[in-house]
């Protein structure tokens, strides 16, 4: 022991630079960590869509809490791609599909020369199309940054994914180029503030 305070006292300087470094990690570790730990899953859900290429033959908007997708005759009749309608639940951190099936003629409701699909299980939810929940999780697309010398060895495609965060934690929702059904196209709809 009388050894370790003499060799402090005699190489003040040299403890003082073998701490420090390992202090200063120590202190930015904790940072970096606590906002995350006490963030928390945000307790709602949202509704997303997908296409395998943006086009004009669906448009989907928010209309005083209820989601209306409506589509054009292109799409009905296939010559334009359907729309793929998915829930990511804020709990699981999983994406579930929602089927929308087209109606028969007869029960088309056409405005402008475009028919509003009609989907039973978001009728009754009610969203907010605000990228910010009332629980403080912001919806965004993030765009990965390889940096200049690395953009010589990474393949220069373009790839988005839509993620949500609050305090520093974010949370990958869908990537545009890999995920499961190869869709080119993402779109955020709302929050599912209730139901």
């Amino acid at each position: 022991m009388k050894r370790c305070k003499r060799f402090l006292k005699e190489n003040l300087i040299l403890a003082i630079g073998i701490c420090l470094p390992l202090i200063v990690a120590i202190v930015f570790a904790t940072i970096t960590i606590l906002p995350k730990a006490f963030t928390g899953h945000s307790k709602f859900d949202l509704l997303y869509m997908t296409m395998a290429y943006p086009h004009d033959g669906v448009s989907a908007e928010v209309i005083n809490g209820q989601l209306k997708i409506s589509i054009t005759p292109e799409v009905r009749n296939g010559t334009l791609p359907m729309p793929r309608l998915f829930r990511f639940n804020a709990k699981s951190l999983s994406s579930t599909e929602i089927s929308i099936e087209l109606p028969t003629r007869s029960h088309i409701l056409v405005i402008k020369k475009k028919e509003i699909l009609e989907i039973p299980e978001i009728k009754n939810l009610k969203l907010d199309p605000n990228s910010i929940s009332p629980d403080g999780y912001k919806v965004e697309f993030s765009t990965p940054d390889y940096g200049i010398a690395s953009s010589f060895l990474v393949s220069s495609s373009y790839k988005r994914s839509l993620i949500m965060g609050k305090n520093g934690e974010t949370i990958e929702i869908i990537e545009e180029t890999n995920n499961t059904y190869g869709d080119k196209s993402i779109k955020f709809l709302g929050w599912i503030i209730a139901e």
